[in-house]
């Protein structure tokens, strides 16, 4: 199966079933102990999504103690893992989108999760720089990759995407930045989108829920392109009015954020897997003029993604970089970062890409100030992929760091 990088490649129509976008992190197993984890959450037997439901609180408190997780440093693809850099990593992102997994309500691609599986597979047999299996982040991409089921039923929106540069203070999708998403994005925040991403969550723990290489899902529910909240794409006039007209507000918005994560408690928390969220200071919508930044909406997000989750809860962001060079926005966002972490909350980081980083400081640099930061994990940026990361980050400065962020 080739790799498909979903950030460059043209826009996806309804009838698309590309292969599986695989990105791998470079975090490792630090203090998770497989050897520890109890037959209850390590083996547990899938069950249908109302039993879990019934069950969470019961083996939510019982998983609490053996929380898989994924600490150190990642590679960003599921490719990278498998070549030679497996030498200095700890932990894999594997990248998909929800309609290649999701065939209708219930129902399941069976030979891509077969895909998936063997991937999972493959990383629990495989040892990383600190000689232990390779651990899982899943990433389900959801938003414009929602099946075309899921879209009949949430209605969706004409939008455009920015392809991650940022949009704020574009005017028009004349701007050669931004393409259109063929087929539209999903309306993400009312009861049927809800419904339809719960239903996937049901599928992963039936089906991947027990795997020992599985520590951690990705949540991005409320979301279009990637996954983290809204808010480049916010930054075209366009996108704002598509959404107003569909009744977008903050609070719809924020009680999506919720959803996800009260589902993942039910479904994903009872095996251990911890729930991985990826802020920026997400943007607001007011009277149809979009507000970039709103740090204070960001920090109660990430309180209560904690408060819903208790141990399972990973707060992340999605570009870490110096705090050196950060606005006073993100300044005020890692300051809440570390608040939770004094607090025993699990924190991760993203980084920047490799041509950014570059700008201002070295990738050792960032990663040392991640450690410094008391993160569990971080991934080597884009652009580090080849085998000239090993130029970046050899094996043996590799396995000491990693080491330093399972101590984390």
């Amino acid at each position: 199966m080739t790799r498909t990088d979903t950030t460059t490649r043209p826009a996806h129509r309804a009838t698309d079933v590309p292969h599986l976008s695989r990105r791998a992190l470079l975090g490792g197993l630090g203090t998770v102990a497989l050897g520890l984890l109890t037959n209850d959450v390590a083996h547990a037997t899938p069950r249908g999504a109302s039993q879990l439901r019934q069950s969470a609180s019961s083996r939510f408190t019982a998983s609490a103690s053996v929380v898989r997780r994924c600490t150190g440093l990642g590679a960003r693809s599921f490719a990278t893992a498998q070549r030679a850099q497996r030498n200095i990593i700890s932990f894999v992102v594997i990248d998909f989108e929800w309609h290649q997994l999701h065939a209708g309500p219930g129902k399941v691609d069976t030979a891509f999760r077969d895909e998936l599986r063997r991937q999972l597979d493959w990383c629990a047999s495989q040892l990383g720089v600190t000689g232990k299996p390779l651990q899982v982040r899943l990433r389900p991409r959801m938003g414009m990759y929602a099946p075309q089921w899921v879209k009949n039923s949430t209605g969706v929106m004409r939008w455009y995407t920015d392809k991650g540069t940022d949009g704020t203070g574009a005017s028009a999708p004349s701007d050669p930045a931004w393409r259109e998403i063929e087929g539209g994005v999903p309306v993400w925040w009312n009861a049927a989108y809800a419904s339809a991403a719960t239903d996937l969550y049901a599928i992963i723990a039936r089906e991947f829920g027990s795997h020992r290489a599985l520590a951690e899902v990705a949540m991005g529910w409320p979301s279009t392109q990637f996954v983290e909240p809204c808010n480049k794409q916010f930054g075209l006039v366009e996108n704002v009015r598509a959404a107003a007209a569909k009744g977008y507000t903050d609070a719809l918005d924020d009680a999506m954020f919720l959803k996800g994560w009260q589902a993942h408690k039910a479904l994903l928390s009872p095996y251990g897997i911890g729930c991985y969220t990826a802020f920026n200071p997400p943007g607001s919508v007011v009277s149809g003029t979009f507000r970039f930044g709103n740090v204070e909406r960001c920090v109660r997000l990430m309180r209560t993604e904690v408060a819903t989750l208790g141990p399972t809860a990973v707060v992340a962001n999605n570009s870490w970089a110096p705090l050196s060079t950060q606005s006073g926005e993100y300044r005020t966002m890692y300051g809440e970062h570390q608040r939770l972490r004094s607090s025993g909350t699990r924190i991760g980081f993203q980084t920047e890409t490799f041509e950014k980083l570059s700008r201002n400081t070295t990738v050792r640099a960032a990663i040392e100030e991640a450690v410094t930061f008391r993160a569990s994990g971080v991934e080597l940026p884009r652009g580090c992929e080849s085998a000239s990361g090993q130029n970046l980050v050899d094996p043996a400065y590799a396995r000491t760091v990693c080491l330093r962020f399972a101590l984390n």
